[in-house]
């Protein structure tokens, strides 16, 4: 299922990709003037100007979906640690003797007779 969706994944990207230099070579002659905060720039190719803009949004998805990868690795690795204690744990109560058993087994017929003997009288 992972192979499908990285599949679905790559077409999308490419098929952006391809939308994206379609209309940067349409509007490669094309030039704007940007005015960001204080600061301003004639003349510059639109084309310049997307390539800057999904470099930067880029640059803020990394920035912001790093540390929240770096967490959630790090619960995966608790989880998984928690996961290997646990199963440890149930692995030797499996082995554990049943000590006591066969006493417990022959005591419960003599408990029997004697709650038949007491609701008998």
């Amino acid at each position: 299922m992972a192979a499908v969706y990285r599949l679905l994944f790559l077409i999308v990207v490419v098929s952006l990709m391809i939308l994206a230099i379609a209309i940067g070579i349409q509007n490669g002659v094309e030039e704007v003037d940007l005015n960001l905060l204080m600061w301003s720039w004639n003349g510059i190719p639109l084309v310049v100007v997307m390539i800057e803009c999904i470099a930067f949004g880029m640059f803020l998805t990394i920035v912001i979906g790093v540390p929240y990868e770096i967490r959630l690795w790090a619960r995966l690795r608790a989880q998984r640690k928690q996961m290997r204690t646990l199963k440890g744990e149930l692995d030797n109560m499996r082995n554990l003797p049943l000590s006591g058993l066969e006493e417990a087994v022959a005591e419960e017929p003599a408990k029997k007779e004697e709650t038949e003997e007491e609701t008998a009288e």
